[in-house]
């Protein structure tokens, strides 16, 4: 599969997303540098809680998005960084609610709220997530 994506990728030039990459560390830092090395316009941008350790790979560590301490309202929620990005989201989407496919609506219940806080009830708040450029 990695050559198949190695020659549809040779003549394109795009940034390409490899997300989540600590899962799959292996085969992620794999296929980010066989796409490096063959594909000169393509730029790959990987999200992992480790470096790929591939030649080239420029670390960018960020830090966890903040959350207020358990049992805080859902107004200390919304006003967390980690809660914006869904509720900008909800905003924009149509009036009506949700397209088949697309964001919820206004008013929608979100979920990322409620699962960040159980979330650091159990303790699986996961460390900084890092970039990495090639």
């Amino acid at each position: 599969m990695a050559d198949s994506i190695v020659d549809f990728l040779r003549a394109k030039h795009l940034l390409l997303v490899l997300d989540n990459c600590e899962h799959l560390l292996d085969a992620a830092a794999d296929l980010a540098e066989r796409i490096v090395e063959a594909c000169p316009e393509v730029r790959v941008l990987a999200t992992s809680r480790e470096g790929l350790a591939v030649d080239g790979e420029q670390v960018i560590p960020l830090r966890s998005l903040g959350l207020p301490d358990d049992g805080a309202d859902a107004g200390a929620l919304e006003a967390t960084a980690a809660v914006q990005p869904f509720i900008e989201r909800a905003r924009a989407a149509p009036p009506g609610g949700p397209r088949p496919g697309g964001p919820p609506g206004p008013g929608a219940v979100l979920p990322g709220p409620r699962l960040a806080a159980q979330g650091r009830r159990r303790g699986r708040v996961e460390p900084p997530m890092q970039l990495a450029l090639f």
